[in-house]
C-alpha cells in the first residue's frame, strides 16, 4: 500500500518580484504634447511672417477698412454689424466686428490686420490638427498633413488678403464645435451642448455656409464615428430641436439686417428692400453652371498648385487636371480599401462648402471664385489625404511629407509678398487674369495717383487691348493723347469708341473738346448736345456751347447756356466771369456788374473777374469804384 500512496509535491510559490514604480514627470509629458503645436507656430510664422508689414492692396480692404476706419474707431458699433448688411445678400457681422478689434489696436494702420490674419491662420491649423487627433488618427502623419495644410500656396490669399480672413475665422468656429460635437458622441457632459451651440452660432455670424454644420454633423454620427456615449442617439430630436431654433434665429436676425441697409462710410440706409442687388445677378441653378467648371479646377489647385491666381478667374488647365485628379484620387481611395462611409462624409465636407458660393455670379464676370473660399472645404479632402497615408510605411510617408513641405514652404514663402501693395497685387492679378477689367483700372489710377503718367498710360491701353468695350477708358486715353497734342492718336482711340455704337457721356465731351480745337465748332455743338441727353445736369456741356458762341458773337446763344450752367451751379466761377463779358459786349452793364462781382465773391483772387470789372468801371468813368476794386485787388495779390 505504501508504495501505491502519492507523495505530497512540494508547492513551491515564487517570491515576488518587486518592482519599483517609475516616477512619471508630468510636466515633461505636458510639453511633448504641446510640441506639435509649438512646431505648427514656428513654421506659419517663418513661412508667413513678413506678411505682417504687408499694406492694403485696394481689393475691398480700403472701402471696407480704410473709409470706414471712424465707425471702427468707436468700438460700441461692434454690436451694430449684427443689424445691418455687410454689403449686398451678404451678412457678416463677426468679419466687421473683427475688424473693429483691430482698429482698437491699429487704427488705420494695416499692420494688426495682418497679425490678426495670421493668428487666425495658425488657430485653424492648431484646431485641425485638434481635431485630427480626437478622430483617432496617427499624430505623426496626421502633424505632416496639417503642416502641408498650413504652408499649401493655395491658401495664401486667406492669409496674405485681409478680407481673405473671413474664411479663416469661419473655419475656427466650425472645428471648435465640431471638436465638441464629437465630444458630444463620447460624454454627456451638457458643457459640450453648450459650447458646441455657441460655436455654431458664431460659425453662422461669420458667413452664411455654416448652416451646412448641424446636416455634417448628422452625416458624421450616421457614417464614420459611433458614440460612446450610451444616452447619445443619431436621431437626436433635442439637438435637432436646439440646431433649428438656432437657425431660425439667426435667419430671422439676418433677415432684418439685410432690409435694414449697408454699413460703409457712416452711412446706413433704411431703404426697405435689399441693397446692392446687380441687376444682372444670376443665382441658384444657372449661376452653379456658370461657375461648374470649378468643382474641378478647385480641385486640381489643391493637389497641385499651379495657374493659381489672386484675382476671380477660370483655368482650362486646372479645369482638366481637376478632372483627373478626381479620378486617380476616388480609385486610390477605393483600392486602399477606404471605409466607403470615411469617403461619403470627407467629400461631402468638400462639397457642402465648395458649392454655395457657386450659387452667385454676375454676367459681366466681375465674381468667379476666389482661392481663399477653397480654405473651408479643403478639410475634408487632407484628412482623407490621411486615410491614405496611413496605408504606408510612416518612414516613407515621412520623407515624402518633408520633400512636399519644403516645396511648397518655398513657393508660399515667395508667392505671399504678391499681397504686400497694390502694385504687386494688381500686376499679379493681369499676369493670372488679363481679360479681366478692374486690375487694369485699379492699378492705372494708382499710377495716376502717385504721378506716374507713363505707366498709368500704359495700363489704360493694355485694358482696351484685353478689353475693348471699355468706354471711359477709351474716352480716357483720347483725351490724354489730346493733353500730349498727339491728335492722330487721339483720333483712333475716338474712332474706337465710336465704332461701339454706345452712347457715352465721356466720350462725346472729350471728341467735341478734340473738334473745338480743330476749330470745327458746329460739330462739337452737336456732340456736347449728345453729352448734355445723356447727363442733363452736368454744367460742363452747357458751359462750353456758351463759350464757342461767345467766340462767334451769338451772344442770346451765349447768355442762355451761361445762365443754364448758373443755374445748375451758382458759384461756377467760369460762367459767371464769362457771361459778364456777354453782358458787356451787349451793353448791359448793370448786370455785368452783377455777375463780375458775384465771380470774386465767390473767388476772391479770381483775376480775370477783376480786370473784365475794372474796364467796365473804367468806360464808366467811376473812379470811386475803380479806386475800390483796384483796393481789393492788392489785398488778393493781384495788380493792374
Amino acid at each position: 500500500m505504501g508504495k501505491n500512496k502519492k507523495k505530497n509535491k512540494e508547492i513551491v510559490i515564487p517570491a515576488k518580484k518587486i518592482i519599483t514604480p517609475q516616477k512619471i514627470n508630468k510636466s515633461e509629458d505636458g510639453i511633448k504634447s504641446y510640441l506639435p503645436y509649438l512646431l505648427i507656430i514656428l513654421v506659419n510664422v517663418v513661412i508667413f511672417g513678413k506678411s505682417l508689414f504687408f499694406n492694403f492692396v485696394d481689393l475691398d480692404d480700403l472701402i471696407n477698412i480704410v473709409e470706414n476706419n471712424p465707425y471702427f474707431k468707436d468700438f460700441s458699433n461692434f454690436f451694430l454689424g449684427f443689424k445691418v448688411s455687410y454689403i449686398g445678400s451678404f451678412y457678416r457681422p463677426l468679419l466687421w466686428g473683427s475688424w473693429i478689434l483691430d482698429c482698437q489696436f491699429g487704427g488705420n494702420q494695416p499692420f494688426f490686420y495682418h497679425f490678426s490674419n495670421l493668428v487666425y491662420h495658425i488657430l485653424v491649423c492648431c484646431l485641425m490638427y485638434k481635431f485630427i487627433i480626437l478622430l483617432k488618427y496617427d499624430k505623426k502623419i496626421s502633424l505632416i498633413i496639417v503642416l502641408i495644410f498650413a504652408v499649401h500656396p493655395l491658401f495664401n490669399q486667406a492669409i496674405g488678403w485681409i478680407p481673405g480672413r473671413n474664411d479663416t475665422i469661419l473655419l475656427i468656429f466650425i472645428l471648435l464645435s465640431f471638436i465638441h460635437y464629437v465630444k458630444i458622441l463620447d460624454t454627456s457632459n451638457p458643457k459640450n451642448y453648450l459650447f458646441h451651440f455657441i460655436f455654431l452660432t458664431l460659425a453662422l455670424f461669420t458667413k452664411e455656409t455654416a448652416i451646412a454644420i448641424p446636416l455634417l454633423c448628422f452625416i458624421f454620427s450616421f457614417t464614420i464615428y459611433k458614440p460612446i456615449n450610451s444616452n447619445f442617439k443619431i436621431f437626436n430630436w433635442k439637438l435637432i430641436f436646439a440646431w433649428g431654433l438656432i437657425i431660425v434665429i439667426w435667419y430671422l436676425i439676418r433677415d432684418n439686417a439685410l432690409h435694414s441697409g449697408i454699413l460703409k462710410n457712416l452711412n446706413v440706409e433704411d431703404n426697405g428692400k435689399y441693397i446692392v442687388r446687380s441687376t444682372n445677378e444670376i443665382k441658384g441653378l444657372d449661376a452653379f453652371l456658370e461657375n461648374f467648371s470649378f468643382l474641378f479646377e478647385s480641385f486640381g489647385k489643391l493637389i497641385f498648385p499651379i495657374h493659381l491666381s489672386n484675382y476671380a478667374t477660370f483655368d482650362k488647365t486646372q479645369f482638366i487636371l481637376g478632372f483627373v485628379f478626381y479620378i486617380i484620387f476616388i480609385i486610390s481611395l477605393f483600392l486602399l480599401k477606404v471605409p466607403f462611409k470615411k469617403i461619403f462624409f470627407y467629400f461631402c465636407w468638400w462639397f457642402v462648402f465648395l458649392i454655395p458660393p457657386m450659387l452667385l455670379y454676375f454676367e459681366d464676370g466681375r465674381y468667379d471664385y476666389l482661392e481663399h473660399r477653397i480654405y473651408t472645404p479643403a478639410i475634408g479632402i487632407f484628412i482623407l489625404l490621411i486615410e491614405i497615408a496611413q496605408k504606408f510605411s510612416f518612414k516613407i510617408m515621412r520623407i515624402i511629407g518633408i520633400i512636399i513641405i519644403i516645396i511648397l514652404s518655398a513657393f508660399s514663402f515667395i508667392r505671399i509678398d504678391i499681397f504686400d501693395n497694390r502694385e504687386s497685387f494688381f500686376k499679379a492679378a493681369i499676369k493670372s487674369s488679363p481679360y479681366k477689367v478692374n486690375p487694369y483700372r485699379i492699378l492705372g489710377h494708382y499710377y495716376e495717383g502717385i504721378g506716374d503718367n507713363n505707366n498709368a498710360f500704359n495700363m489704360y491701353k493694355e485694358l482696351i487691348k484685353n478689353n475693348p468695350t471699355q468706354m471711359d477708358i477709351i474716352s480716357h486715353i483720347a483725351s490724354q493723347y489730346l493733353k500730349k497734342g498727339k491728335l492722330d492718336s487721339a483720333l483712333i482711340y475716338f474712332n474706337i469708341g465710336f465704332n461701339l455704337n454706345k452712347p457715352d457721356y465721356d466720350l462725346y465731351t472729350t471728341f467735341a473738346d478734340y473738334l473745338d480745337k480743330q476749330h470745327k465748332t458746329d460739330s462739337a455743338i452737336l456732340l456736347y448736345k449728345k453729352a448734355i441727353e445723356l447727363k442733363p445736369n452736368n454744367f460742363i456741356p452747357y458751359h462750353n456751347i456758351a463759350f464757342i458762341a461767345l467766340q462767334k458773337l451769338e451772344l442770346d446763344t451765349a447768355e442762355k447756356y451761361f445762365l443754364k450752367v448758373l443755374s445748375l451751379d451758382p458759384n461756377q466761377i467760369n460762367s459767371l466771369s464769362e457771361i459778364g463779358v456777354v453782358y458787356i459786349k451787349k451793353g448791359n452793364l448793370n448786370e455785368a456788374i452783377k455777375y463780375l462781382t458775384k465771380a470774386i465773391e465767390v473767388q476772391p483772387n479770381y483775376s480775370e473777374a477783376y480786370f473784365n470789372l475794372f474796364n467796365v468801371y473804367k468806360y464808366l468813368n467811376d473812379q470811386k469804384k475803380i479806386q475800390e476794386l483796384t483796393n481789393q485787388a492788392k489785398k488778393n495779390g493781384i495788380n493792374f
